[in-house]
């Protein structure tokens, strides 16, 4: 193992109020927690990482059989009973990335980091008993279903038992994954109050819903934001609406729709994307306008389809939004033309038609129906320091049903 940093004491022990520095692992079995605290850690400042979903981790995860032969595909029965193979980390990518992050905090677990944590300067290991990491892999609100098969559940109790024993032996700290999220921040950065930036405010604050919505507001939005800003889809409109109609949406003028304008609006609007719009109305969400922190914006969702995968097989905005940046070849070509030209005029300030996000309840996750591309840019500017309005204006689509919606 590495040198450990000056601010480590001998023997993986933190002094109070001093900050672990380095290439730090934070591990644990399965529903221990890791996903939440790698976004929590990553909202306020921090050079924090999920190994499942890392940039620049692509090619880290991998699936062997129990003698390391690489397996290209998991059987649907492999992935149930889960002991005939193991997941593993490939040794040079983890060290290239760690390499170009050489103050970095990795939350993940395979079955060989204890082989790799060589590469590392620092291990802390959450620990837990087996209560609490059964009821967080039952959360509903968990990001994947691993652990709902009998096979799953007797794979990680196996790791949940195996593995303290291998962390002590390496030199791991034992922390309490009972903690709050804030108390782990604290002992891991030696500090209370996360780092700002510009426009950041209390990055503790939750969506805040200012005032109910109806069905229309969702066509009215989705419209209001077409017309103005998709070149793609504004003859289609011009065509729909007709000249008057189309005129007084664009200029806002909300008030002078009669029922028959309304009508012929959400007709027009299901036109342009039945596909994908038709869905989610039969959903019955309850719809409201509401505030998102800019901190939030990292954890929206990108809709489910084939033309993001590529960029974004995470489906994290955050990913997507580098991508857009770097000009990455496999962004979609019109989602990339409409960013090259909104991405140095935009002001938030001024934005027409507020985005539409929607999810299971106001604790999200969310996942983005419409507004791509400018949340994309609030992202990005977000992620590179710079300033962007204290809060962000949405459209909420919220209930249980959200989930089944086939892009969510």
């Amino acid at each position: 193992m590495q040198g450990l940093s000056p601010h480590v004491c001998p023997g993986g022990v933190q002094k109070p109020n001093q900050r672990l520095e380095g290439r730090i692992l934070i591990t644990g079995p399965s529903g221990i927690g890791k996903s939440t605290l790698a976004r929590y850690f990553r909202e306020r400042g921090e050079n924090a990482f999920d190994a499942e979903d890392a940039p620049g981790l692509r090619r880290l995860n991998r699936a062997v059989d129990l003698k390391g032969r690489p397996l290209r595909h998991l059987t649907k029965e492999q992935w149930r009973r889960a002991d005939a193979w193991q997941h593993i980390w490939d040794g040079p990518t983890l060290k290239r990335f760690l390499a170009r992050n050489r103050n970095v905090l990795l939350f993940g677990a395979a079955d060989n980091m204890f082989d790799l944590f060589r590469l590392f300067d620092h291990g802390i290991y959450l620990r837990a008993g087996w209560p609490l990491i059964r009821a967080r892999l039952n959360h509903p609100f968990r990001d994947n279903n691993w652990g709902s098969e009998s096979g799953q559940l007797e794979w990680v109790r196996r790791r949940a038992r195996e593995w303290p024993r291998k962390a002590r032996a390496a030199g791991f700290e034992f922390m309490d994954a009972g903690l709050p999220p804030q108390r782990i921040f604290e002992r891991v950065c030696g500090r209370g109050n996360p780092s700002t930036r510009p426009g950041r405010f209390d990055p503790d604050d939750q969506v805040k819903l200012r005032e109910p919505a109806s069905l229309f507001d969702l066509f009215w939005e989705f419209a209001r934001a077409e017309v103005q800003n998709d070149h793609r889809h504004q003859r289609a409109y011009s065509r729909g609406l007709g000249p008057e109609l189309f005129a007084r949406v664009r200029a806002g003028e909300r008030e002078r729709l009669d029922r028959s304008a309304r009508s012929r609006l959400r007709s027009t609007v299901l036109s342009t994307r039945p596909e994908y719009l038709r869905p989610l109305v039969r959903l019955g969400l309850r719809w409201s306008f509401g505030e998102l922190p800019p901190s939030g914006l990292s954890r929206l969702r990108v809709p489910n389809l084939d033309i993001f995968r590529p960029t974004a097989p995470s489906r994290m905005l955050h990913d997507l939004a580098e991508a857009l940046e770097r000009g990455t070849s496999s962004v979609w070509p019109p989602l990339a033309q409409n960013y090259r030209r909104m991405r140095p005029r935009f002001d938030p300030r001024r934005m027409i038609g507020t985005p539409v996000v929607i999810g299971t309840s106001p604790r999200g996750p969310f996942t983005i129906v419409e507004g791509l591309t400018r949340l994309s840019v609030l992202a990005s500017r977000w992620e590179r320091r710079q300033t962007v309005p204290p809060r962000i204006r949405l459209l909420f689509g919220l209930g249980p049903t959200a989930r089944r919606w086939w892009c969510s």
